[in-house]
C-alpha cells in the first residue's frame, strides 16, 4: 500500500518538473454559456483558519473530498489540515469534525464530540439523510459516522477507503482495496460489489452508473476503469501512459495524467479531474473525450469567466450541484464551482409588436413566445420553471399556468407562449433587456434575451 502524503507529494513533485511539457492547446468543445467561480478558499494556499466567516476568505490545505448538502451548502475533507469543513448556504464556513491532529497522533474521541477528535487526513465525506455524515479517514484507516448531534463512532475498521460517494438509490459507494464496496443509507451493512477492482493501489475516484456498474480511477496507471454487473473490468479512459492528448477523439486513445475522481452524468457519460494537467475533462456517452475546464496552467485564475479559460490547479474531487453545475475540489486549497449550461433559445416578447412596450403598473401579463427551432423542441418546456426578469408565469383561477403551444412564427413548429405578472418583472428604467430562464421536463436549462421599453 501506498502512505497518501508521501504519494501526493511525489506527484506534485513529478507535476511541477513537467507541468511546461502539459500546456499546450487544445482542440476542446466550447462549454457554452458556462462560469467557474471560487466558492471556498482563499489566496493563501495550504493554510487553516477563517472559521465562522465566508468560505472564500478561509484556508484550507489539500482539499480532496467535496459533497453537496441538501439545502445548496457542501462539505470539505480538509485532509491536510486534519478537519471536515462545512460551508453553509449562505457561505460561511466551520470545522464539523477533527481538531486539527493527525500525523503521530494516535486514533482518539470515539462516542464523543466530532470536533474534538482525532481525525487523521480525511479524504472524503458524504452526507446522511438524518443530517449526519460518512467520513473516509484514511489516516487512520477507518469510515467514521457523524451523527446529527455531532457524536463520532467508526463504522468500519481497517478500511482503506479513500473517497465515500451516495447512490442515487440511497447508500454509499466506498473504493477500498482490494475491492469496492457499498454501505446503506445507515452506513451499515458492508457489502463487497468489485472484489478485486484490479487499479494499481486504493481508486481515488469512484461513481456508481445509471446501468449498475462502478466507475474508478487507476490514478497511477493514468486510467479510469469501469466494472460491470457482469464482472468484468474495461478501460474507459485512458492510454495507461502519463501525458495529454485525445481530445475529439475515443478516451480509451487519450493520455490522462493520474486522474483522480469521476462523475457520472444522467447521460451515460462522466467527468474526470485530470490532475497533473489541470484540467477537468469529459468522456460521452459515445466515449468520446474533450476537456471542459482548465487551460492546463497551475494556478488558480479566471474567476467570472469560461471555465475554458481558467487556471485550475490540482483538481482532486468532483461533486454535482442541484442546478446543473458541479464542484471542484483543488489540492492548493480552494473549491470552484463551475455553472450549469444554458441552451440558448429564440424569444419574441409581445409578439408582432414592436418596441416592446411595457407598463410596470399596468398590473396585467406580458405575453412571450418560446420559439422552436431544428434543434430545439419549446413545447418540451416545464413551465413551471420558466421566468422573466425574476418574474414567473401567472397561475389562472383554476391553479394552471397560462401557457400554451401554437406555431407563432409560421414556420410548422409549435412554440410555446407563455404569460408572466407584469408587476411582478425585476426591470428598471436603466433596462432594455430581458432575461428568460426555465428547464425543460428532462432538466436541461434554457435562455433566451428580448428588448424592452418600459414606459409609464
Amino acid at each position: 500500500m501506498k502512505t497518501n502524503q508521501t504519494i501526493l507529494q511525489s506527484v506534485k513533485s513529478v507535476a511541477l518538473i513537467t507541468a511546461a511539457f502539459l500546456v499546450t492547446a487544445l482542440p476542446v468543445t466550447r462549454a457554452q454559456d458556462q462560469t467557474i467561480t471560487t466558492v471556498a478558499g482563499s489566496t493563501d494556499d495550504w493554510a487553516f483558519f477563517g472559521d465562522g466567516g465566508p468560505a472564500t476568505e478561509a484556508g484550507f490545505s489539500e482539499i480532496v473530498g467535496v459533497a453537496v448538502l441538501p439545502d445548496g451548502g457542501f462539505l470539505i475533507a480538509d485532509a491536510a489540515n486534519n478537519r471536515i469543513r462545512k460551508v453553509d448556504a449562505n457561505g460561511i464556513v466551520t470545522t464539523v469534525a477533527g481538531n486539527g491532529l493527525g500525523f503521530r497522533h494516535a486514533y482518539s474521541g470515539e462516542g464523543g464530540p466530532a470536533t474534538q477528535a482525532v481525525v487523521w487526513y480525511p479524504t472524503g465525506v458524504a452526507p446522511m439523510a438524518d443530517g449526519g455524515f460518512l467520513v473516509a479517514g484514511y489516516g487512520h484507516q477507518r469510515l467514521f459516522k457523524v451523527d446529527p448531534q455531532g457524536t463520532l463512532t467508526t463504522v468500519v475498521q481497517p478500511s482503506y477507503a479513500w473517497s465515500i460517494k451516495p447512490l442515487t438509490g440511497g447508500g454509499f459507494v466506498v473504493p477500498s482495496y482490494p475491492g469496492i464496496y457499498t454501505l446503506d443509507a445507515n452506513g451499515g451493512n458492508f457489502t463487497t460489489v468489485v472484489a478485486n477492482h484490479g487499479a494499481d493501489d486504493v481508486p481515488y475516484g469512484v461513481a456508481a452508473t445509471t446501468d449498475g456498474g462502478y466507475l474508478y480511477t487507476d490514478t497511477y496507471r493514468h486510467r479510469v476503469l469501469k466494472a460491470k454487473t457482469d464482472g468484468t473490468i474495461t478501460v474507459v479512459a485512458g492510454t495507461g501512459v502519463e501525458g495529454f492528448s485525445g481530445d475529439g477523439g475515443p478516451a480509451t486513445a487519450a493520455r490522462l495524467a493520474y486522474p483522480w475522481d469521476v462523475l457520472a452524468l444522467p447521460d451515460g457519460g462522466f467527468l474526470l479531474s485530470d490532475y497533473v494537467n489541470h484540467r477537468i475533462r469529459k468522456v460521452d456517452a459515445n466515449g468520446i473525450i474533450t476537456t471542459v475546464a482548465g487551460n492546463g496552467i497551475a494556478r488558480d485564475a479566471g474567476d467570472g469567466g469560461s471555465p475554458l479559460a481558467a487556471s485550475i490547479p490540482w483538481p482532486t474531487a468532483l461533486a454535482a450541484t442541484a442546478d446543473g453545475g458541479y464542484l471542484i475540489g483543488e489540492w492548493n486549497g480552494r473549491v470552484r464551482k463551475v455553472s450549469p449550461a444554458f441552451i440558448i433559445v429564440a424569444i419574441d416578447i409581445k409578439p408582432g409588436t414592436y418596441p416592446n412596450s411595457i407598463n410596470l403598473g399596468s398590473k396585467g401579463t406580458v405575453p412571450v413566445a418560446i420559439l422552436s427551432s431544428d434543434a430545439f423542441d419549446a413545447t418540451t418546456i416545464d413551465p413551471s420553471t420558466v421566468t422573466l426578469a425574476g418574474a414567473p408565469i401567472k397561475v389562472a383561477n383554476n391553479g394552471r399556468f397560462l401557457a400554451s403551444a401554437q406555431d407563432v412564427d409560421g414556420d410548422g413548429r409549435l412554440d410555446l407562449i407563455v404569460h408572466v405578472d407584469t408587476t411582478a418583472l425585476a426591470l428598471t428604467g436603466d433596462e432594455d433587456l430581458a432575461i428568460l430562464e426555465g428547464q425543460t421536463w428532462a432538466g436541461q436549462l434554457i435562455r433566451g434575451t428580448d428588448s424592452v421599453r418600459l414606459v409609464p
